[in-house]
């Protein structure tokens, strides 16, 4: 199973100011993001539009076995 290294997306966009500056929203709807593991599929179009040459594959990863559920 895989998921996506949302925490890492963040880091190397810019953190958290950067983005919501970015796409006008709220600073703690990206903290959100981390904390829940989950962006919407909404969000990332939003996010692939403002970075463009942005490789959304190199930040899914495989999750251990362990921490499947």
């Amino acid at each position: 199973m895989i998921r996506l290294d949302i925490k890492r997306l963040v880091r190397d966009l810019g953190g958290i100011v950067v983005i919501s500056n970015t796409l006008g929203i709220c600073r703690t709807s990206p903290y959100r993001w981390i904390y829940e593991e989950n962006v919407s599929l909404k969000t990332l179009c939003r996010i692939k539009t403002a970075w463009p040459d942005l490789d959304l594959n190199h930040y899914f990863v495989e999750m251990p076995p362990w921490e499947v559920t």
